[in-house]
């Protein structure tokens, strides 16, 4: 029950957000440099970048706002393996949610990110980039990011037969 919860308030969020009518925007040059791969999104849920064969996987940037007063949270451990469109970690709020979040990519994990064990804070400040969830040696890699968009791919919300519907653009 705590995991359904979790899942509708965050769909209730970001309904209130308008979040499902684009991807979030990284703003003006948001230290993007800092990072040497592109970013691949699995939806508005998770994102990888890749460095010599290594995928470093985190949050989507909308997950700031939809989760507060982190209680606990459950990384995997080095030597799990991840399946793309799975859960891979685990995060449990003050108010008695559990949210997932879903691998972007399958693999085995190589290492996770020990700052977040003691500032899982980490997560709402800084999920790009410090706040990082595990690296990954990818498994699948040339057939699982066919199925991950990009990051500048925008998510444009059109009018066709008085539906809205989403379309991609570069």
């Amino acid at each position: 029950m705590p995991e359904l919860l979790g899942v509708v308030r965050r769909a209730l969020h970001a309904a209130g957000q308008g979040a499902w009518h684009s991807l979030p925007s990284a703003g003006p040059a948001r230290r993007e440099s800092r990072t040497s791969g592109q970013r691949h999104f699995l939806g508005q849920h998770a994102w990888a970048t890749l460095s010599d064969g290594v995928a470093t996987i985190g949050l989507a940037e909308s997950w700031p706002d939809l989760i507060h007063d982190i209680r606990d949270l459950r990384l995997p451990s080095p030597g799990d393996h991840l399946t793309q469109g799975l859960a891979c970690v685990e995060i449990a709020t003050g108010d008695e949610s559990i949210h997932r979040v879903w691998a972007p990519l399958s693999g085995t994990v190589l290492e996770v990110n020990a700052a977040l064990r003691k500032d899982p804070d980490l997560l709402n400040r800084d999920p790009l980039f410090s706040g990082w969830l595990a690296r990954v040696a990818p498994a699948d890699l040339e057939t699982e990011l066919n199925t991950l968009t990009c990051r500048g791919v925008l998510a444009k919300v059109t009018r066709s037969n008085g539906e809205e519907k989403q379309s991609w653009s570069s």
